[in-house]
């Protein structure tokens, strides 16, 4: 079994310093981070690093003990030591406020307490989604770029149930990672409530401008600062073409032509509005919604209470 308590590497503690990041954008994934991350990263006052996820503070004691396919790929990817961390604010004006976009961070049991350490005034911001609508587009991201040998989502919940994955790494953590509550109650073991500013994901998508207004104000920057929302990320779906998608995403002559003709920033543009096209989203079974609705039932109520909010209809 994987260890999951704190590790006791993670020695350091508070001290002053230029470089710390102010804030947290916890996730959840699959909610609108990365348009959040490129929204906020518009702004001339935040800065966030070039590179959305850092995940230092999910660093494993053990990262061997982890599975998943090509694991030990995503982990050795992650700074181990606090000053290869903060190389990724090197560049932040002395000025700005520094932020993280790592929304392992969110479900990762170590996490709060090692940002607590570190950053005990930290501000954290959280989208969430319908957690049943979370975990089938997070299976389906994975599922198109490779990431997940499953091919039914339904196969999904019953290797969840059976608990076959509990070793795996968060990133196919696709139930997991829907227990808000949860979550949420080892951050206020350290953190105040005051201290986030939850946004649901409805409100997010119909109210994008007025919600960024809100996220300036949380974050005391100018909040009148226009912001470029033409700009889609990471919509989830499988390809339409398959002859596409490989072209997109697998090394081939045509990518390697178009790297010498077009710059970075044109071809990436070119890319994501390509592959957005390209996909198309299958419906969730209604016999995988309902076992989800009992699986998150439970947590859902104690989400609505615990912010006394009502979230009830996502699992009506």
């Amino acid at each position: 079994m994987v260890n999951h308590a704190p590790p006791t590497a993670f020695s350091h503690t508070y001290r002053d310093t230029i470089l710390y990041p102010d804030f947290f954008i916890l996730g959840v994934a699959k909610a609108g981070t990365t348009s959040l991350y490129h929204y906020l990263r518009q702004h001339p006052q935040l800065f966030l690093p070039t590179h959305k996820e850092p995940r230092f503070f999910a660093y494993p004691e053990n990262p061997e003990q982890w599975q998943g396919p090509r694991v030990h790929q995503l982990i050795s990817t992650i700074p181990t030591s606090l000053e290869a961390y903060l190389q990724f604010f090197a560049e932040s004006p002395p000025a700005s406020k520094r932020g993280d976009a790592s929304p392992t961070y969110f479900s990762c049991p170590w996490t709060p307490a090692r940002i607590a350490r570190l950053i005990p005034h930290a501000q954290f911001i959280l989208i969430l989604r319908n957690p049943i609508e979370r975990a089938y587009s997070h299976f389906l991201d994975n599922l198109t770029s490779g990431w997940e040998p499953l091919h039914s989502f339904e196969e999904i919940i019953q290797v969840y149930l059976e608990g076959k994955r509990r070793n795996w790494w968060f990133k196919w953590h696709y139930i997991e990672m829907g227990f808000y509550a949860q979550h949420l109650s080892r951050y206020f073991q350290y953190f105040k409530p005051e201290q986030f500013l939850i946004i649901p994901y409805e409100t997010y998508k119909a109210h994008r401008a007025h919600t960024l207004q809100t996220i300036f104000r949380f974050l005391q920057v100018n909040e009148h600062v226009p912001v470029n929302f033409d700009l889609t990320f990471n919509t989830s779906g499988v390809p339409r073409n398959q002859l596409i998608d490989t072209l997109l995403n697998r090394p081939n002559p045509l990518r390697t032509y178009l790297r010498k003709l077009l710059p970075a920033s044109l071809r990436q543009q070119l890319r994501r509005k390509i592959s957005e096209r390209n996909k198309i989203r299958p419906p969730m079974s209604s016999r995988a919604r309902e076992q989800l609705r009992g699986i998150y039932r439970e947590d859902v109520h104690k989400l609505s209470e615990m912010l006394n909010q009502d979230f009830t209809h996502w699992v009506q």
